[in-house]
């Protein structure tokens, strides 16, 4: 049997000693970085938006409606898009753009981005307020969708009016305003003259669909004007009696 002198005990012991510090540190550190590695969240979005319905009148872009996009632990930017091109959005509640998946709305990047306002409306040259998806995305982090229901576009219909074309002078005469298609009717409107020199055009201060021509003298042309109210605007059409 080799003999296994004192030194070389002392040698081993200490070898043995070290080889084991070693270790435990090494279990230490791994044991930080799989408890750090836990720690460590995966990135996310969020899309908080309550949208109801739009509705407006054609040739006029509707009020914008807000909803808020945040995110956590990004490694890239936010982006939102649209489904629909009747829709927009905008920053800033000024500058709007269509904002389709190829070219979404893009925020600013950071790791951490707080509730940020984004602002959504019809466009003016919508015809139809179709069902629209919102959809928020950012590399890393699950997408997250919203949904507008569908809404209106509305359109002032003049229709037409029908009442006595030949009548004695002096008598009356009471028009009929009829297949209109309206939020109100805002007045009617007479002229000597076809309507070519606003001097020769009275207005009438009456918004129902049947308005009377008293004592009857003279060829006059008559107009009914409507309008189609929302809270973003007013656009209007005319029926005329010739």
């Amino acid at each position: 049997m080799k003999k296994i002198y004192p030194f070389n005990l002392l040698v081993l012991t200490f070898f043995l000693l070290l080889t084991n510090s070693v270790f435990s540190k090494v279990t230490t550190i791994n044991k930080e970085i799989i408890k750090k590695s836990k720690n460590v969240l995966p990135p996310s979005t969020t899309l908080a938006a309550s949208l109801t319905p739009f509705s407006t009148c054609k040739g006029m872009a509707s009020l914008p409606k807000v909803f808020q996009v945040s995110g956590l632990n990004l490694t890239y930017s936010i982006k939102i898009s649209i489904s629909n091109s009747s829709y927009e959005l905008s920053l800033d509640g000024t500058t709007y753009n269509n904002a389709p998946s190829t070219s979404p709305l893009t925020l600013t990047y950071a790791s951490t981005v707080s509730a940020t306002n984004i602002y959504v409306r019809l466009k003016s040259t919508a015809i139809a307020a179709p069902i629209c998806v919102i959809t928020c995305t950012s590399t890393g982090a699950s997408s997250k969708t919203a949904t507008i229901s569908e809404g209106n576009v509305n359109t002032a219909v003049g229709g037409s009016i029908t009442g006595a074309t030949k009548i004695c002078s002096g008598t009356n005469v009471t028009l009929t305003l009829k297949d209109y298609s309206a939020s109100t009717i805002t007045s009617w409107m007479s002229s000597t003259d076809n309507f070519t020199n606003p001097a020769n055009t009275t207005i009438y201060n009456n918004n129902t669909p049947s308005f009377t021509a008293y004592n009857f003298t003279t060829n006059t042309s008559y107009k009914a004007n409507l309008s189609c109210v929302t809270t973003a605007g007013t656009t209007t059409a005319t029926s005329s009696l010739i």
